[in-house]
Formats: structure tokens, C-alpha cells, sequence
């Protein structure tokens, strides 16, 4: 709720804006601080799920697992829990809270913007266009900004960070033979303190050290992880942005090829680890396609503002008013 305050203020602010150029003030302004509160969304999500990661397995090593598998199944059912929450929190509030008109903040009034009438009150919107027909756009300019910024910050921090960190690792190595080639000379020649001013490099490392020393294998569940919160975005809202699964196939195949050239340059060769089945991500995988399904019905049903529209309306000589939306799409 913070967070979309905040992005409202960010509307407001651009909105208002006098240092901006005529041109961008008013709707432009208002479509550009909704923008930007759903690129600052995404960085607080993205932060936040690295601590629930790390929350996760504290929680997790204080269980007393009976095998790895057991161990790995009750990680991936808490770490997913913690990122469902924190990932889908803002859409789900936007398209069926907000959308019903009810507030989390006592005294504060909540309704859907659009960059055409933002500088009108509430009554003023209710009176010209009804009660909150603007959440759909809402939730599409919120979920566009959410899908598109964690494709691009990821794709940086998975393939920018591990370069990082080999460079410093390997500059840690160099520093600390240099270390030790200076100590070792010093206590031959009698000199306390001497340092390896001047000496010669140390001899370059074998190929078994260098791939001794190359970062060790993650695993695939951090990538299973990414891969299935990518899949809610596309699943529970489909209708407010319908060409997010063609968007994150693009993105996917660059981080793909990304993905591979590390682990062939920087990742050490990854053991074999069997596995009977791809335990508790079947759970996940399911809970998401149920939960889909009620959530692309209540977006349509009372998010938007189509089907609220074309009521009432009467079928097979059963009349349908605007109370019964909902039902209607559970019938269809």
C-alpha cells in the first residue's frame, strides 16, 4: 500500500510539474509518474525478495530435514510463499480492492486513476464514468512496469554480477599470493616488514586451479524461482497485459544465452544430482494454475468495466444485472 501511495504522489508530482516542458505536464505527466512508481515498485520488490530469500532459508536450516529432498521441497514452499506475497501484492490489491473502491487507510479514499482524469475528485468520476472504470488501466500500466523492469534488472544482475564477482575474487587471490611471496622473502632475508615491492608477478595458475577457484554451481532452483514468478504475471493477469508472455520469451532467450556463456567461463562443472520428479514446483506450478483461473475472472468480471457495460442483459430468458457479473463468467 506504501508503495502505490507513493506511486500516486509520483502522479501527482509530474502532474503538477512546473520544471517540466508545457508539453509533458498534465496527462503526459501523470501517465510518466504512473511509469515510474511501477519501475520503483519492481526495485523494492526485487530487493525485498533477496531478504524473504535469505529469511526463507534461516527458517528452513532450523527444521530438522530427514534428506536433501526434503530439505529442498520445504525451501521452495517457503521461499515462493514469501515472493508470491511480496511479487503480486501491489496487482492484486490495484485489481480487486482498490477496483471495489474499499481502503486500506482509514480516512483516505481509494479510486483508479487515468492520465485523462487525474485532476478530477472522485465524485466527479463517478458522476461522468462510473465507479472506478479505470482500475483495468491501472493495473495494465502497473503490471507493464513490473514485467518489464525485473526482465531488465535481472538480465544485468544475473549476467553482470557473477563478472563482479570473479574479477574480485581474482584480484583477492593475486593480492593475497603476492601476500605471501613477500612474506616468504622477508623472512629469508632477515627484513621485518619488507614488502613485495617490485617483485615479479607470481606464475600463472594451472587449468585444475583456475577451475578450482571458478564460483560454484547455484543449482537451478534460483532460476526456477525467476522463471515461475515470471509465469504468475503472465497467468493470474492476462487480460490487463496480453502480450506479456511474448515479452518475457524475448527477454528469456537472452538471459538464456547469458546463462550459458557463465556457466561455461565462470561456474564450476556442476555435479550430477538426480532427482525423481521436480517435487514441490508441481505444487507450485498447480496452486498458480488454479489461482489463474479465479483471478482472470475476477479481472474481467470486476476489474474492468466492459462486462459491467453490457449489463444487464438477459440469456436463455435468465435476466443477468450488475450484481451477478461475477456469476455470469463462473457460468460461461
Amino acid at each position: 500500500v506504501a508503495m502505490l501511495a507513493f506511486r500516486s504522489i509520483l502522479m501527482a508530482a509530474f502532474f503538477t510539474a512546473s520544471w517540466l516542458p508545457a508539453g509533458w505536464r498534465g496527462e503526459k505527466g501523470a501517465q510518466v509518474g504512473a511509469s515510474l512508481g511501477g519501475v520503483f515498485l519492481s526495485f523494492f520488490v526485487s530487493l525485498t525478495n533477496v531478504g524473504y530469500t535469505k529469511l526463507a532459508i534461516r527458517l528452513n536450516d532450523w527444521e530438522n530435514h530427514r534428506t536433501p529432498t526434503d530439505y529442498e521441497d520445504a525451501l521452495i514452499l517457503k521461499n515462493m510463499f514469501f515472493k508470491f506475497i511480496n511479487s503480486y501484492a501491489a496487482l492484486m490489491y490495484t485489481a480487486f480492492i482498490k477496483a471495489q473502491s474499499i481502503s486500506l487507510m482509514p480516512g483516505v479514499s481509494e479510486y483508479c486513476h487515468s492520465k485523462e482524469t487525474f485532476g478530477m475528485s472522485q465524485d466527479e468520476i463517478l458522476r461522468h464514468y462510473g465507479s472506478n472504470p479505470f482500475c483495468m488501466n491501472e493495473l495494465s500500466t502497473l503490471l507493464t512496469s513490473l514485467v518489464v523492469t525485473s526482465q531488465i534488472t535481472g538480465i544485468l544482475s544475473d549476467l553482470l554480477l557473477p563478472f563482479v564477482s570473479a574479477w574480485r575474487a581474482a584480484k583477492n587471490e593475486e593480492d593475497k599470493m603476492r601476500k605471501k611471496a613477500g612474506e616468504g622473502c622477508c623472512s629469508r632475508w632477515g627484513v621485518p616488514g619488507f614488502h613485495a615491492v617490485g617483485l615479479p608477478p607470481p606464475p600463472p595458475l594451472s587449468f585444475a586451479e583456475h577451475q578450482a577457484k571458478r564460483q560454484e554451481f547455484a543449482g537451478v532452483n534460483p532460476r526456477y524461482g525467476v522463471l515461475i514468478i515470471q509465469l504468475g504475471y503472465i497467468v493470474l493477469f492476462a487480460p490487463a497485459f496480453p502480450i506479456a508472455a511474448a515479452v518475457t520469451y524475448v527477454f528469456n532467450l537472452v538471459r538464456l544465452r547469458g546463462e550459458a556463456f557463465l556457466l561455461l567461463k565462470l561456474t564450476q562443472r556442476p555435479l550430477y544430482a538426480g532427482a525423481e520428479d521436480i517435487g514441490s514446483w508441481d505444487t507450485v506450478l498447480n496452486a498458480i494454475t488454479i489461482l489463474g483461473v479465479m483471478t482472470n475472472v475476477g479481472i474481467v468480471g470486476i476489474t474492468s468495466s466492459h462486462l459491467r457495460d453490457a449489463l444487464p442483459m438477459d440469456i436463455l430468458g435468465v435476466h443477468f444485472d450488475k450484481s451477478d457479473r461475477v456469476l455470469l463468467l463462473v457460468l460461461a
